[in-house]
């Protein structure tokens, strides 16, 4: 097949630039909220261009400069809920938005989602994951599946 290809208009596809968007397949309960760090395994692929995600991890196929965006919402977060922070780890570097879990919730819900987004330099061969975590009290505080979290990834550069 056309590894490159240009239309009469100019569009550009490439069939082998690495390109993922996967979902969390259901809710997970209880993961965090004393502080503890979730890594959220993945299970919902709608497409991993190149096959280079593989549960909760992204493997870089080449060298380059890779954008991610990380989508997660959370529930169950209490008024001792106080810190938080959503993170994509990439080559050993943490990508990082910290929230207030309880006050970050939606009007009359116990439910908040936070997003994070960046274009992280790579090697070839490192790894990506996301991962959430919720201080302040007691690991009560829930990620939801389906199209509330969800990730996706490309190389750009």
């Amino acid at each position: 097949s056309t590894g490159i290809a240009i239309s009469a208009n100019g569009e550009v596809t490439m069939a082998a630039q690495p390109a993922f968007h996967t979902k969390l397949s259901a809710d997970v309960n209880q993961v965090t909220g004393a502080g503890g760090v979730y890594t959220i395994l993945w299970g919902c692929e709608d497409f991993d261009q190149g096959g280079d995600l593989s549960g909760s991890t992204f493997t870089a196929p080449i060298a380059g400069r890779y954008h991610f965006s990380a989508s997660v919402t959370i529930q169950q977060a209490a008024s001792g809920h106080t810190s938080g922070y959503l993170r994509i780890v990439a080559d050993c570097e943490g990508y990082e938005v910290d929230f207030h879990p309880y006050n970050n919730r939606a009007v009359g819900s116990n439910v908040g989602t936070q997003m994070l987004s960046s274009t992280v330099p790579m090697s070839a061969c490192s790894t990506a994951i996301v991962t959430i975590a919720v201080a302040g009290s007691t690991d009560v505080v829930d990620v939801n599946g389906g199209v509330y979290t969800h990730w996706s990834g490309e190389l750009v550069a």
